[in-house]
């Protein structure tokens, strides 16, 4: 027989046999998973550093109405969320008019409805990494992933509106997660890396060029780090779009192709950055003044994957 199964029927059987056993069992039963519920409520609202000396936003009927609806949720996975709301509100975190709001929202949906308005939070303030490519993930891409249900009762509610968190759902969401909940680790994503590493080259069409800016920005996309390459020279505009990287690489197989056209390259840098020079020269030779005052990577031949790596590394270093 499938485990899974053997799960089920035993998921049926046990409470059927604590029926059987009569209406003091089936109290000491329910009693105990109230209490179970009540623990991991406690512990989520001292988590929150909601204790008697800062909870006096809190009321009684607050209180009373939190604990009704956590024991009357089916959903027990819920009960630290509703510990969360509990300390968000004690400590004033929660505007009066939406207490009652939040809790009554709170107890409508899932557990899956909340964690899709955590997700969409996050969506919202940090770049998600989409995988592969540019761009980013947004809070309409989390929203839309659950059911037309799911749609209707958040825009009812007031948490969402044309596929978006509402005001009152991001302060909703912020009520109902801890800081550290609200990170993209938390919720299995991951950021793009603050910055961006920018190659200027003025030989696109050669090989050595080419392949390596093909490994570097694909080991780059791996890791989150946003990439971009641009050429530097007289008379070509700057673009509109231009990404000016906190880590600029000056990649060439030539260097006075570089030389040549200083000035446009200089235009390119923001003024700050980190500056790298790269020759893809076998064998290499020795960089002009204006290029050996910034540190020197060689990528010819096999040397290739190990300046990668080193960049790579120089860039979470910047």
């Amino acid at each position: 027989m499938d485990p899974k199964d053997l799960s089920m029927i035993e998921a049926i059987v046990n409470p059927l046999s604590i029926i059987a056993k009569g209406a003091k069992a089936l109290a000491q039963w329910q009693s105990s998973r109230i209490e179970k519920r009540y623990q991991e409520f406690v512990a989520a609202a001292k988590d929150g550093n909601v204790f008697r000396e800062n909870a006096e936003a809190m009321t009684p009927d607050d209180l009373f109405a939190i604990l009704r609806f956590l024991e009357l949720d089916m959903e027990s996975e819920k009960a630290g969320i509703y510990g969360r709301l509990a300390a968000s509100i004690g400590t004033g975190n929660v505007f009066n008019e939406e207490k009652r709001h939040f809790i009554k929202s709170l107890h409508e949906m899932s557990h899956a409805q909340v964690q899709l308005l955590r997700k969409a939070w996050v969506a919202g303030k940090f770049e998600l990494f989409p995988g592969r490519g540019s761009g980013r993930r947004s809070p309409t891409e989390f929203l839309k992933s659950g059911s037309p249900v799911d749609m209707l009762l958040f825009q009812t509610t007031g948490i969402s509106e044309n596929g978006k968190l509402t005001e009152l759902g991001s302060r909703f969401v912020e009520a109902c997660f801890s800081k550290p909940e609200l990170d993209p680790v938390a919720i299995g994503e991951k950021a793009w890396a603050p910055g961006s590493i920018q190659i200027v080259c003025n030989e696109m069409n050669s090989d050595p060029c080419n392949s390596f800016i093909i490994d570097l920005s694909e080991m780059a996309n791996r890791n989150a780090i946003k990439i971009a390459h641009h050429t530097a020279m007289k008379g070509v505009p700057t673009p509109l779009s231009l990404v000016r990287g906190t880590l600029v690489v000056l990649l060439t197989h030539d260097p006075d192709e570089l030389v040549k056209h200083w000035s446009s390259v200089q235009s390119l840098i923001q003024k700050k950055a980190t500056v790298v020079v790269v020759t893809v020269r076998d064998p290499p030779i020795q960089l002009p003044n204006l290029l050996a005052q910034h540190r020197h990577f060689d990528a010819s031949g096999d040397l290739r994957e190990r300046a990668v790596n080193w960049i790579l590394a120089l860039f979470e270093q910047s």
